[in-house]
C-alpha cells in the first residue's frame, strides 16, 4: 500500500466517518476494546486491533461494495452470505438476510442489529452444497472462517444449508443483491444451485477465492451460463449482473 494511497484513504476517512479520529487511533494501535463508528447515520461496532478496521476500510473508504452505479429500491431484498459482524448488512440499509456461522462474529452481528434497529434477519448457519452439519475451520483472523480452507486445525461444527434450501425455507422469490464472501465455499454453494434459483437473483457481488481443485474461470463461466454479465473489479472480486439490469457495469 503506497504512501499516496494511504493519504487518500485517510482523507476519505475524515470525510465519511463522523468520529474519524478513532479510525486513526486504531490504525496506530492506540485503541482497545470496542469502537463504535458513526457512519451514514448508523452505528458500527468493531473490535479494536483486529481485521474489523480493514473491513471498515474496504466497505466505507473504497467504493468496491458501494459503486456509484448501484441503485437499490427502498424495498429491495439483500442476502449477505458471510456477513461477518454485519458491517455491510447495516450500511446497505435494506431488508437483509445476513448469514454468518462463526459464533463471535454472529454475536456482534446481533448487537449491530439491536443497536441500529434495522430490518436484518440473522442466520447462524453456513451455505454449502447440502443440508447438514460440517466443520467450520478457524483462520488467521475472524474473517477467515471457512468450510474449505484449513488455515488452522481448530474448528467448530455448524449447521449448513444449500442455497436452494435457504431460498425455499425462507420463501425468497426475488433477491435484488447477493453479497458473497464465504472463504472458498462459493464453489460448492453455486455449483449445487439450480438455475431456477439464479433466475431469482439480479446482482451478485462475489469475493472469489483460489481453492485447490477449483478454477476461478470455470466458476465465472458457470455464472455466465446462469444469465449474468461479469465484470472483474479485481482478480479476486467480481460483479455478476443480469443484462436487463446492467447499470453502468
Amino acid at each position: 500500500m503506497g504512501f499516496l494511497y494511504k493519504i487518500k484513504i485517510g482523507l476519505i476517512a475524515i470525510a465519511r466517518i463522523n468520529n474519524w479520529w478513532d479510525y486513526f487511533l486504531d490504525y496506530f494501535h492506540l485503541k482497545k476494546g470496542y469502537i463504535v463508528y458513526r457512519i451514514r447515520n448508523k452505528k458500527i461496532i468493531t473490535r479494536a486491533g483486529t481485521i474489523d478496521k480493514s473491513i471498515i476500510t474496504e466497505l466505507v473508504l473504497t467504493d468496491k461494495y458501494f459503486p456509484s452505479w448501484l441503485k437499490l429500491k427502498p424495498d429491495a431484498l439483500v442476502i449477505d452470505l458471510g456477513a461477518h459482524i454485519g458491517i455491510f448488512s447495516v450500511l446497505i440499509d435494506r431488508k437483509v438476510y445476513a448469514v454468518e456461522p462463526a459464533e463471535d462474529n454472529y454475536k456482534l452481528l446481533l448487537e449491530q442489529i439491536n443497536l441500529n434497529k434495522l430490518d436484518i434477519k440473522p442466520f447462524k448457519i453456513a451455505i454449502s452444497n447440502e443440508k447438514g452439519r460440517m466443520k467450520l475451520y478457524r483462520g488467521r483472523h475472524s474473517a477467515r472462517f471457512s468450510l474449505i480452507e484449513r488455515e488452522e486445525e481448530e474448528c467448530d461444527f455448524v449447521n449448513t444449508l444449500s442455497l436452494e434450501e435457504f431460498f425455499i425455507k425462507n420463501n425468497i422469490n426475488y433477491c435484488d443483491l447477493m453479497k458473497v464472501d464465504i472463504e472458498g465455499g462459493e464453489y460448492k454453494a453455486f455449483y449445487s444451485t439450480p438455475k431456477t434459483i439464479f433466475d431469482k437473483i439480479r446482482k451478485i457481488f462475489l469475493e472469489i477465492h483460489q481453492i485447490n481443485g477449483e478454477n476461478r474461470d470455470e466458476l465465472i463461466n458457470f455464472l455466465k451460463n446462469q444469465g449474468f454479465q461479469i465484470k472483474q473489479k479485481q482478480k479476486s472480486f467480481l460483479y455478476a449482473i443480469k443484462s436487463e439490469e446492467n447499470e453502468g457495469l
